[in-house]
């Protein structure tokens, strides 16, 4: 048999993102995104864990029939890293926190949907990686793309610093599907029609933008020079069960436990920090807040309370980098607000 002779180039690839009618099926619901994507994404086929059978006592190697893959705990994670324009923002707070109308905020008393295969409650999607099948157009067999369907968002981090990527955020994105992954023709060959986010001009986006970051407080004395943010969301997602033994297709999901979520700012060391300093040991509430007022289009927010402090001494002028473990005040005035 001669050796393959299809090459795919990791600059071809093409992320694609839309939601369907149904959880793992159904027909497209909405508008399907092309993502502007940094990097190539994970690709993965079908796995399953492969699990062993207990060692017997006085044997000393595996025989091949002790061991099994499990497809009925098959999880796929698809992970990705995205210029975060205002559009793309609020496309996967939809997904993470199904939250997406422009406000995107979590809030304490959130509760997680029902996810369940073939129903249509929550936020899930079908994800296409155009060109990251095994074959060129060539070939004739259709498989030139990779298809994961029943996807849920897992974890969000977005990261924008003032010296990096233009002075542009960046999304770091990973998503979960017990579905069995499918080989397709149907994005090279542009079957589906879909928007592309390459990119916007909105103000917030076009550069970095750091009037108005606060600590603690919006008033005089809490404002402070920011050198770059990180924000962090991430949930737990597992699989339910297996409605059939031919495609192990799961009943659907949970998510097992709470949010994790927290917010790191790295600023200048100067007097404004005096107004902050009691926050790093006294237990009380506080907030970091990039954009100024809640009227402002630019919102980047997270509540809670001081888990991390230090100061970096490794550029010609002092920084403080502070990291906010998220919680809900008792007011409910919400966890995360990202908005652009």
């Amino acid at each position: 048999m001669a050796l393959g002779t299809v090459v795919k180039s990791t600059q071809g690839l093409k992320l694609i993102i839309y939601k369907t009618t149904t959880l793992g099926g159904g027909s497209l619901s909405g508008t399907a995104y092309q993502l502007p994507i940094l990097s190539p994404p994970s690709i993965l086929d079908l796995t399953a864990p492969l699990e062993s059978a207990p060692q017997i006592l006085g044997k000393y190697a595996l025989y091949s029939d002790h061991l099994a893959h499990n497809r009925t705990n098959q999880m796929i994670e698809i992970s990705f890293s995205v210029l975060c324009s205002p559009t793309v923002l609020d496309l996967l707070c939809l997904f993470m926190f199904e939250d997406g109308d422009g406000t995107n905020q979590l809030f304490g008393n959130y509760s997680p949907p029902a996810w369940t295969n073939g129903g249509s409650t929550g936020e899930y999607c079908v994800i296409g990686v155009a060109e990251g099948g095994y074959e060129s157009d060539s070939g004739g067999a259709d498989n030139e793309d990779m298809t994961y369907t029943g996807c849920i968002m897992k974890s969000l981090e977005i990261t924008h610093a003032i010296d990096s990527e233009g002075g542009k955020p960046v999304a770091n994105c990973t998503f979960v599907t017990g579905f069995s992954p499918t080989y397709t023709d149907a994005f090279t060959d542009d079957d589906l029609t879909r928007t592309s986010l390459t990119g916007e001009s909105a103000t917030d986006f076009t550069d970095w933008h750091d009037n108005y970051t606060y600590v603690e407080s919006t008033g005089a004395g809490y404002e402070i020079h920011p050198y770059s943010y990180s924000v962090s969301l991430a949930r737990d997602i597992q699989r339910v069960g297996c409605v059939d033994y031919t495609n192990y297709e799961p009943d659907g999901y949970v998510m097992v436990g709470g949010w994790d979520t927290s917010m790191n700012v790295v600023y200048k060391r100067d007097e404004n920090f005096a107004n902050f300093l009691s926050k790093l040991h006294d237990g009380t509430n506080t907030y970091l807040r990039m954009g100024g007022s809640s009227a402002a289009p630019f919102q980047i927010y997270v509540n809670g309370k001081i888990s991390e402090h230090s100061v970096d001494s490794g550029n010609p002028e002092l920084r403080n980098s502070i990291t906010i473990k998220g919680g809900d005040s008792e007011g409910g005035g919400g966890i995360v607000r990202l908005s652009m």
